[in-house]
């Protein structure tokens, strides 16, 4: 019986140290990825002939691994738009002042990391991998007067992308992720992972 049991403790700690080793051969399980990032959406506020194309929006991501391959997360940003506040609208002529709305960015995200299926080694330099994105935006815009551009309110926020990472230091690097979104098409930004 002390036989047995001993043989039992043995196979059961074999097995646990060989899992342990075998989790760490590559590093997304378990880890923490931080993003903070630069992302190009079209203008979200007024278009004039001075403004910009685009909105830049910054952001912060924070994603932890469940699995060897699948990352989840939360993230944020930040912008500020251009608004016009029309006091007196009539049917020749309107009234407005402008300000600034500030913008916020909330939602989810999930990474699909592609390397861990092809590749055993725990340090990387290199990470592919497939995100998918879903939230939305607030835009503070002021109550005031009879009408508003932008108008104040949230939007939905979502988008598929590819994504590439390139650790220059062991814990730091850029990135880079492009693809399909109903308002963004592409980000950069540093990576740090621990």
């Amino acid at each position: 019986m002390k036989k047995s049991l001993t043989i039992c403790i043995l196979i059961i700690s074999t097995v646990l140290i060989t899992e342990t080793v075998h989790a760490q051969q590559y590093s997304i399980k378990e880890r923490w990825n931080i993003k903070t990032n630069y992302d190009f959406y079209p203008n979200l506020g007024v278009t004039t002939l001075n403004s910009v194309e685009f909105s830049p929006v910054f952001g912060i991501e924070a994603n932890y691994g469940l699995l060897n391959f699948l990352e989840v997360g939360l993230y944020s940003g930040y912008t500020r738009v251009r608004g016009i506040i029309f006091t007196s609208v009539s049917e020749n002529r309107a009234i407005g002042t402008g300000h600034n709305a500030p913008v916020l960015f909330y939602g989810a995200t999930a990474n699909v990391h592609l390397f861990p299926f092809f590749f055993k080694r725990e340090k990387f330099r290199i990470d592919c991998y497939l995100s998918g994105k879903f939230g939305g935006f607030y835009i503070y815009a002021e109550e005031r007067g009879d009408y508003r551009v932008p108008e104040r309110g949230n939007r939905f926020d979502y988008g598929v992308y590819g994504g590439l990472a390139i650790y220059i230091g062991e814990h730091w690097g850029i990135y880079g992720e492009y693809g399909y979104g109903n308002y963004c098409n592409s980000r950069v930004g540093l990576t740090f992972k621990f």
